[in-house]
Protein backbone atom coordinates (compact mmCIF):
# COMPACT_ATOMS: atom_id res chain seq x y z
CA UNK A 1 0.00 0.00 0.00
CA UNK A 2 1.45 3.26 -1.24
CA UNK A 3 0.51 6.30 1.89
CA UNK A 4 0.68 9.82 0.63
CA UNK A 5 3.51 9.99 2.62
CA UNK A 6 5.45 7.69 0.82
CA UNK A 7 4.60 9.68 -2.23
CA UNK A 8 5.88 13.01 -0.65
CA UNK A 9 8.89 11.89 0.51
CA UNK A 10 9.90 10.49 -3.09
CA UNK A 11 8.73 14.12 -4.41
CA UNK A 12 10.95 15.98 -2.29
CA UNK A 13 14.03 13.64 -2.54
CA UNK A 14 13.73 13.69 -6.57
CA UNK A 15 13.34 17.77 -6.32
CA UNK A 16 15.91 18.00 -3.72
CA UNK A 17 18.50 15.34 -5.94
CA UNK A 18 17.62 17.60 -9.53
CA UNK A 19 18.27 20.64 -7.71
CA UNK A 20 21.36 19.69 -6.26
CA UNK A 21 22.42 18.23 -9.28
CA UNK A 22 20.99 21.63 -11.67
CA UNK A 23 23.71 24.04 -8.61
CA UNK A 24 26.83 21.68 -9.12
CA UNK A 25 26.40 21.06 -13.06
CA UNK A 26 24.94 24.40 -14.27
CA UNK A 27 26.03 27.66 -11.81
CA UNK A 28 29.63 29.45 -11.27
CA UNK A 29 29.17 28.28 -7.56
CA UNK A 30 28.92 24.40 -8.93
CA UNK A 31 31.94 24.71 -10.47
CA UNK A 32 33.48 26.39 -7.21
CA UNK A 33 32.45 23.94 -5.03
CA UNK A 34 33.79 21.07 -7.84
CA UNK A 35 37.27 23.24 -8.43
CA UNK A 36 37.84 23.46 -4.21
CA UNK A 37 37.04 19.41 -3.85
CA UNK A 38 39.37 18.36 -6.58
CA UNK A 39 42.22 21.17 -5.98
CA UNK A 40 42.03 23.25 -2.89
CA UNK A 41 44.93 25.12 -3.57
CA UNK A 42 45.02 25.46 -6.93
CA UNK A 43 41.08 26.88 -7.27
CA UNK A 44 42.70 29.76 -4.98
CA UNK A 45 45.40 30.48 -7.27
CA UNK A 46 42.73 30.87 -10.05
CA UNK A 47 40.62 33.54 -7.81
CA UNK A 48 38.22 30.92 -6.30
CA UNK A 49 37.43 32.19 -2.68
CA UNK A 50 37.91 28.86 -1.56
CA UNK A 51 37.17 29.22 1.78
CA UNK A 52 34.15 30.32 1.24
CA UNK A 53 33.15 27.76 -1.16
CA UNK A 54 34.06 25.49 1.28
CA UNK A 55 32.02 26.90 4.50
CA UNK A 56 28.63 27.31 2.23
CA UNK A 57 29.10 23.71 0.52
CA UNK A 58 29.19 23.27 4.37
CA UNK A 59 25.99 24.88 4.87
CA UNK A 60 24.12 23.32 1.58
CA UNK A 61 25.03 19.98 3.33
CA UNK A 62 23.44 21.16 6.56
CA UNK A 63 20.50 22.05 4.94
CA UNK A 64 20.07 18.62 3.03
CA UNK A 65 20.65 17.08 6.21
CA UNK A 66 17.87 19.54 7.54
CA UNK A 67 15.29 18.01 4.93
CA UNK A 68 16.50 14.64 5.06
CA UNK A 69 15.73 14.41 9.12
CA UNK A 70 12.29 16.04 8.22
CA UNK A 71 11.73 13.07 5.46
CA UNK A 72 13.07 10.69 8.05
CA UNK A 73 10.64 12.38 10.54
CA UNK A 74 7.60 12.29 8.32
CA UNK A 75 7.88 8.54 7.87
CA UNK A 76 8.60 7.40 11.20
CA UNK A 77 6.67 9.66 12.90
CA UNK A 78 9.38 10.21 15.77
CA UNK A 79 12.62 12.16 16.62
CA UNK A 80 14.83 10.91 19.12
CA UNK A 81 18.85 11.54 19.09
CA UNK A 82 19.79 8.48 17.23
CA UNK A 83 16.95 8.02 14.67
CA UNK A 84 19.57 8.98 11.79
CA UNK A 85 22.05 6.61 12.66
CA UNK A 86 21.10 4.31 10.66
CA UNK A 87 19.68 6.15 7.89
CA UNK A 88 23.05 7.58 8.08
CA UNK A 89 25.19 4.83 7.79
CA UNK A 90 23.41 3.66 5.01
CA UNK A 91 24.24 6.78 3.06
CA UNK A 92 27.64 6.51 3.45
CA UNK A 93 27.60 2.99 2.34
CA UNK A 94 25.35 3.90 -0.77
CA UNK A 95 27.97 6.43 -2.04
CA UNK A 96 30.34 4.18 -0.99
CA UNK A 97 28.49 1.53 -3.58
CA UNK A 98 28.30 3.46 -6.27
CA UNK A 99 31.89 5.17 -6.09
CA UNK A 100 32.73 8.44 -4.36
CA UNK A 101 33.35 11.19 -6.49
CA UNK A 102 29.85 11.46 -8.17
CA UNK A 103 26.48 11.98 -6.87
CA UNK A 104 24.83 9.48 -9.62
CA UNK A 105 26.69 6.72 -8.01
CA UNK A 106 25.12 7.24 -4.44
CA UNK A 107 21.95 7.90 -5.60
CA UNK A 108 22.98 4.42 -7.90
CA UNK A 109 24.30 2.80 -4.62
CA UNK A 110 21.00 3.95 -2.68
CA UNK A 111 18.91 2.31 -5.48
CA UNK A 112 20.84 -0.82 -5.13
CA UNK A 113 21.11 -0.63 -1.21
CA UNK A 114 17.32 -0.50 -1.23
CA UNK A 115 16.65 -3.06 -3.80
CA UNK A 116 18.93 -5.93 -1.93
CA UNK A 117 17.16 -4.79 1.29
CA UNK A 118 13.84 -5.40 0.24
CA UNK A 119 14.41 -8.68 -1.54
CA UNK A 120 15.89 -9.42 1.45
CA UNK A 121 13.41 -9.27 3.67
CA UNK A 122 10.62 -10.08 1.20
CA UNK A 123 12.81 -13.60 0.72
CA UNK A 124 13.84 -14.43 4.13
CA UNK A 125 12.01 -15.95 7.06
CA UNK A 126 10.74 -13.79 9.73
CA UNK A 127 12.83 -14.85 12.12
CA UNK A 128 15.88 -13.42 10.71
CA UNK A 129 14.31 -10.31 10.32
CA UNK A 130 16.42 -8.38 12.56
CA UNK A 131 19.63 -9.29 11.08
CA UNK A 132 19.05 -8.13 7.45
CA UNK A 133 21.36 -5.21 8.54
CA UNK A 134 24.23 -7.35 9.31
CA UNK A 135 23.47 -9.44 5.96
CA UNK A 136 23.56 -6.12 3.62
CA UNK A 137 27.03 -5.33 5.74
CA UNK A 138 28.57 -8.45 5.33
CA UNK A 139 27.45 -8.32 1.42
CA UNK A 140 28.69 -4.75 1.44
CA UNK A 141 31.86 -6.06 2.75
CA UNK A 142 32.16 -9.16 -0.08
CA UNK A 143 31.39 -6.27 -2.84
CA UNK A 144 34.37 -4.46 -1.41
CA UNK A 145 36.90 -6.87 -1.28
CA UNK A 146 36.50 -7.28 -5.35
CA UNK A 147 35.52 -3.49 -6.32
CA UNK A 148 37.12 -1.51 -3.91
CA UNK A 149 36.24 1.65 -5.73
CA UNK A 150 32.61 1.09 -5.28
CA UNK A 151 30.50 -0.67 -8.54
CA UNK A 152 30.94 2.53 -10.91
CA UNK A 153 34.19 3.66 -10.50
CA UNK A 154 37.79 1.85 -11.80
CA UNK A 155 40.45 2.61 -9.55
CA UNK A 156 41.41 6.13 -9.68
CA UNK A 157 45.58 6.99 -11.02
CA UNK A 158 47.62 7.35 -8.17
CA UNK A 159 48.34 10.73 -7.56
CA UNK A 160 51.54 11.69 -7.02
Amino acid sequence: VVEVVDVAVIAVTVVTLLGTLAILRKTIYGMAIRAAAEDFDTAQLLGVRSNLVIRSAFALAGLLAGVAAVLLLMRTGRAAPSAGLIPMLKGVLAALIGGLGRLQGAVVGGLVLGVVEVQLVSRLPDEVDGMVNGIVFVLIALLFIFRPAGMLQTAAAERV
